[in-house]
């Protein structure tokens, strides 16, 4: 096969004296960068993903009066996220085959920007939409490959750790897209809105930086092209210790390669109809897990937060972007706290319930708060959105990818 390399080859010769006692052919800087690419790219692509939640959410009613745009415009602009990055995550399959996991992050890095730059110089709604649509699918693009790459490039006993960094991520992008609302209160709103999406452009470039820098491809998807050579030698960076042979780890990928191509022989047909009990449960697991996150309406809650504090008198951007801040700080610690202290002691189940019961009253009252709109209260429904937020971090949000992974 074109590329395999011989058992009798120098490259594979240097890949054993990588591994052998008393070799330091791999720098403690290398192994870093190694070690560390797959979560700063992870964090980074879920960032985005928060900061432009964060920025559209503060800035949408800018947007409006703007564009002159009609409230079924803004819903569906709001909305349309959701739908392209599904899109994204259908292509993200062909683009990591054809070019490679360095290849579909380089892709989706350039589309990031590409899509908050074209929003931020939109003068209509068509255009608008256009960035939407490139910033979404590149968004679904990077949730698809993030998890893969990770499971490809990272120790097995770390995966679990590394994933478990998404909701996180996501909560640090929101804040990050709320403080931009704050650096640029004192700018004109029909001009500080395009300022808050153009400076979504800056982790992107991050992005950008490391793939070129640090990031290794994929040792399964080259030994999968039969470029056994190059997957050696990034084996041994990634295990340039002792108890690491390169060799029989590429022999382990490619026996898990065979293995998953067999189990893809089962069609959709089969899994959608006439599953096994296993594998109904894992379809059950699974799509449940996703539908039950975005049911409980932290999509349209989050969307027009700045909709319920604007009419309930909270009118000043910089209260609007401050308030929110400060609650998408709060859900970004409750979220770590729950993520260390209640998953694993509580359970998954227990902590599920929880973070419903409480997103039920918080929900509760902010209904309350808009029927009595004659007298409706600022306190009342920055309660409610805090409370519904830090019930959501509690459990919903950092459960659906631990129960995925």
């Amino acid at each position: 096969m074109p590329g395999t390399t011989p058992s009798t080859s120098p490259a594979r010769s240097t890949s054993s004296r990588l591994v052998r006692p008393g070799t330091r052919s791999v720098s403690v800087l290398d192994h870093a960068c190694l070690s560390y690419t797959p979560l700063s790219l992870l964090f980074c692509t879920y960032s985005v993903l928060g900061f432009d939640f964060g920025v559209s959410t503060l800035s949408v009613l800018m947007v409006q009066k703007t564009l002159s745009l009609s409230n079924a415009q803004v819903s569906a602009y709001m909305a349309s996220l959701d739908l392209f990055a599904m899109v994204g995550s259908a292509t993200a399959s062909f683009i990591n085959d054809r070019f490679g996991r360095r290849g579909c992050f380089y892709a989706t890095s350039i589309g990031f920007i590409l899509g908050d730059l074209i929003q931020a110089v939109a003068q209509d709604y068509a255009t608008l939409m256009v960035g939407r649509a490139i910033l979404g699918v590149s968004i679904g693009c990077g949730l698809a490959i993030d998890p893969m790459y990770i499971a490809e490039i990272s120790p097995e006993n770390v995966r679990g750790y590394l994933v478990s960094w998404s909701e996180c991520a996501i909560n640090v992008g929101l804040v990050f897209g709320m403080a931009s609302g704050l650096i640029f209160y004192n700018t004109p709103s029909d001009v500080a809105w395009r300022y808050m999406y153009g400076t979504g452009a800056v982790l992107p470039l991050v992005m950008l930086c490391l793939i070129t820098c640090c990031m290794p491809e994929s040792p399964r998807y080259l030994l999968q092209k039969g470029r056994d050579e190059e997957a050696h030698r990034i084996l041994a960076r990634l295990y340039p210790h002792q108890e690491h042979n390169v060799e029989v780890l590429a022999q382990e990928i490619k026996e898990a390669m065979a293995k998953e191509e067999a189990a893809n022989d089962l069609s959709w047909s089969f899994l959608l109809c006439s599953p096994t009990p296993a594998y109904r449960r894992m379809l059950v697991a699974g799509v449940v897990a996703g539908i039950s996150q975005q049911i409980v309406g932290i999509s349209a809650v989050g969307a027009f937060s700045v909709y319920v504090l604007d009419a309930n008198g909270v009118t000043d951007r910089f209260w609007q972007a401050l308030t929110l801040m400060g609650i998408y700080m709060m859900k970004t610690l409750v979220t770590i706290l729950s993520s260390w202290l209640l998953l694993d002691s509580w359970g998954r189940r227990k902590v599920s319930f929880l973070s419903i019961g409480g997103i039920i009253i918080a929900l509760l009252i902010l209904a309350f708060n808009a029927h009595i709109s004659s007298s409706s209260s600022a306190a009342l429904a920055t309660t409610g959105l805090l409370l519904y937020m830090i019930f959501f971090g509690v459990g919903m949000g950092p459960v659906r990818f631990n129960r995925v992974v």
